[in-house]
């Protein structure tokens, strides 16, 4: 690693990602308030004509609609932001500067396609590594649970928690090796990076639990901050309606800010606690024996060959198992 960077240092150096990630997910929040205005709107004419269960179930299913509309968005356009940001920050970690040019976004986004050459192929990376993660991290926790410790069931239940949390940091923190690295098998990057991750998992999941309770304070932060103008909202609209809308700007500004600090700082213990590692056989062989998802990782870099169509590439990552 270059210089060494706090999680506020690297957000600083990388402010115009923060905004328009920021910017995204409030605007984001905010359709999705105007969207279940007007479902409220549409459920209240139903209880005015007698219908009221027909209006309750109609508003339910609105609202219920709002995590696969959410996660839609993410697949086409959160997450490639983030991507995006991965590649800017690992930049910066790695060799201590982002290239000038047409600014941060447009290099990272830049940075992605080039690597990647097709999204679906980084989409299969995220599911894969994501999938080793949390094996491997419920694995150390059915470990820890079979300890004959007084309340070991509630503490791995915190931490199955935490790690459920943490696994998109540390999923994007193993991808960041692709933007790392020159090796054009990133089937393999991943791999090896996943295994060093298992040999470095205690202090990321630390940092992770820390990350948990941040988090969690922010969106109470959110919610107090977002509630003083709610109240005034609250003498015109329904409280029921006005509450939701909160408790869903609240998250999206956890989104935007919480989980761009969670990122940076999840890089940086990353990167810092596997500078100079080499991937062990015999992590290696521990992944093997409980992810069938890292074996189709290591599959899939034996068949690596450059120049693919990114379709049969996609289409060969399929988990076994």
């Amino acid at each position: 690693m270059q210089p060494k960077f706090t999680a506020i240092g690297l957000i600083t150096r990388t402010l115009p990602f923060l905004w328009t990630r920021v910017g995204a997910y409030l605007l984001f929040g905010l359709v999705m308030a105007i969207y279940l205005g007007i479902a409220f709107g549409i459920s209240s004419l139903f209880f005015a004509i007698h219908l009221g269960i027909v209006g309750f179930i109609f508003f339910l299913v609105a609202l219920g609609a709002i995590l696969p509309i959410y996660r839609l968005a993410e697949s086409y356009f959160f997450y490639l932001l983030k991507a995006a940001h991965v590649a800017v920050m690992t930049e910066l970690l790695i060799r201590g500067q982002v290239p000038t040019g047409n600014g941060q976004i447009a290099w990272g986004k830049q940075a992605v396609q080039s690597r990647f050459r097709d999204t679906n192929i980084m989409f299969v990376l995220h599911q894969l590594v994501s999938g080793v993660v949390r094996t491997f991290t419920s694995s150390v926790s059915n470990t820890l649970n079979l300890l004959p410790i007084d309340g070991m069931d509630t503490i791995t239940s915190f931490m199955s928690l935490v790690v459920r949390y943490s696994t998109t940091y540390v999923d994007a923190a193993v991808l960041s090796r692709a933007y790392m690295t020159n090796e054009p098998n990133m089937w393999a990057t991943a791999a090896e990076g996943t295994v060093l991750y298992a040999q470095c998992w205690k202090p990321i999941l630390k940092n992770a639990v820390k990350l948990a309770v941040l988090s969690f304070f922010l969106f109470l932060i959110a919610m107090v901050v977002l509630g003083i103008p709610a109240l005034l909202l609250a003498l015109i609209l329904p409280k029921i309606l006005v509450l939701v809308i909160v408790v869903m700007l609240a998250v999206m500004l956890k989104l935007g800010v919480g989980d761009t600090y969670a990122l940076a700082s999840t890089l940086i213990i990353y990167h810092r606690e596997t500078a100079n590692m080499v991937a062990s056989p015999e992590w290696t062989a521990k992944l093997e024996s409980v992810s069938d998802k890292f074996k189709q990782l290591q599959l899939n870099a034996a068949t690596f060959v450059p120049g693919v169509p990114a379709a049969m590439v996609a289409a060969s990552a399929q988990p076994v198992g």
